[in-house]
């Protein structure tokens, strides 16, 4: 047995989705989620959560109460999954959900799911998520729970490899 759980992952196109998930939880996270890319395609992200939403009949929050179908119109399989992974293991102690904004929608899943399960819960990121000025990963949180964001301060300035010196 362990102090705690880490339970984390990382999807191709898992910031437009997580987009699209908050967007229908009634989140503000336009323009705040993060990307891999050096340009955020903020508009680009709206653009593909606006049309998955329509696609779907759905609006901006209109699926408040109901995440999981919210996960099923516009987010991953792996949103849901991981939200029961994060509310049985609250259950048995604390749990550190790793990764950037992508983690925000499934904070956003559980708190509509089981909100007393936040309170064993973190979110765990990279300074270069919690830095980027492109994105607001604790404002999107603060939004509709107090669970706290920590950030890991990663450097690999020194590393004889130049794109991870690079970061």
């Amino acid at each position: 047995m362990s102090d705690y759980l880490v339970i984390g992952e990382s999807i191709p196109g898992g910031t437009t989705t997580a987009l699209g998930v908050l967007s229908a939880l009634g989140v503000n996270a336009q323009g705040k989620v993060s990307s891999t890319l050096p340009e955020n395609p903020h508009s680009l992200k709206a653009e593909v959560v606006a049309a998955g939403l329509k696609a779907a009949g759905e609006k901006f929050g209109s699926l408040k109460n109901n995440p999981i179908k919210a996960v099923s119109c516009v987010g991953d399989p792996m949103m849901a999954a991981m939200a029961g992974l994060v509310i049985g293991g609250a259950r048995q102690g604390p749990v550190l959900m790793a990764g950037g904004t992508q983690m925000t929608a499934v904070l956003a899943v559980i708190n509509a799911l089981n909100p007393e399960s936040l309170c064993n819960v973190a979110v765990g990121t990279t300074r270069w998520v919690a830095k980027d000025v492109k994105s607001d990963i604790c404002g999107i949180v603060k939004q509709f729970c107090q669970v706290p964001v920590i950030a890991a301060d990663l450097d690999f300035g020194s590393s004889k490899y130049p794109w991870l010196a690079y970061l």
